[in-house]
């Protein structure tokens, strides 16, 4: 087992959306039911393709639309311990992993996992009528971590607002949220993050394609509407998942579309 690109992001994504049991050897990540095809095709291959040994098992929450992915393995978990500095139990002491600071190629990947499980894309409606003007945003409890952000977004080439706000009246803790506006670094964030979580980037393809965003949708109906239907199914024969019906479908392309091909891959 080794720190490379691929571990940092599985790193991110703990920190993003996963815990470290306080007593047991379990790695535990919670996600939406649109998340089921992130879990399966994005994070269980890399969690595989990182450790043979793995099992990881996803479940639904009960009386929840949510779904938990467990890993339970004892070296597993202390190579997240030992290589990367994560701690059992609550996150509001975490850090940005020493490692990642140090090796500056880690920190894109790192922010992958950490956007695709707390971050997401948002669309405003400026002066319009509707939602159209893209903003990256990505939030997260108060604590090192959260503050410590904003350096390795500089670092990546993002400079994000940064501020503090109540949690909802979910926890005691504050939100520190940041945020990427406009279209140019939208399309750099693709380009430079790759995000890899289908939710977001359906929203994305839509957005590409339309120049709008329709919000409160199910990453189903918005693939739906998706008028690049070859890249749509495209998707469906690496994912395995069906949409909503959009009539007749096509053939599927004996080759998958390059730009189908990175937002599931664990190359």
């Amino acid at each position: 087992m080794e720190v490379n690109a691929l571990t940092a992001e599985l790193c991110g994504i703990i920190l993003g959306d996963g815990n470290l049991s306080r007593y047991l050897n379990r790695i535990t990540i919670t996600g939406s039911s649109d998340d089921v095809v992130y879990f399966k095709h994005r994070v269980i291959p890399l969690f595989k393709k990182c450790f043979p040994q793995v099992n990881p098992m996803l479940f639904p929450v009960k009386n929840k639309k949510a779904y938990q992915l467990i890993v339970e393995n004892k070296s597993i978990f202390n190579f997240f311990i030992e290589r990367f500095g994560l701690q059992r139990g609550r996150k509001d002491t975490a850090h940005v992993p020493e490692v990642i600071v140090a090796r500056k190629e880690l920190i894109p990947h790192f922010l992958r996992g950490l956007f695709d499980t707390d971050g997401c894309f948002k669309f405003c409606k400026q002066a319009k009528s509707y939602s159209y003007y893209p903003r990256i945003r990505i939030a997260l409890m108060d604590s090192p971590i959260a503050h410590a952000l904003q350096e390795l977004l500089l670092t990546a080439g993002f400079d994000a607002r940064k501020h503090v706000r109540p949690n909802n009246g979910h926890g005691i803790k504050d939100l520190v949220q940041y945020e990427l506006s406009g279209v140019d670094a939208f399309e750099r964030w693709m380009r430079v993050i790759l995000p890899a979580n289908p939710v977001q980037i359906a929203k994305y393809l839509y957005w590409k394609e339309n120049g709008r965003h329709i919000p409160y949708l199910s990453l189903f109906e918005r693939l739906a509407l998706i008028k690049d239907v070859e890249l749509v199914y495209d998707m469906i024969a690496l994912t395995g998942f069906e949409p909503v019906s959009t009539g007749p479908k096509p053939a599927i392309l004996s080759r998958l579309d390059d730009r189908a091909l990175h937002l599931f891959s664990t190359e």
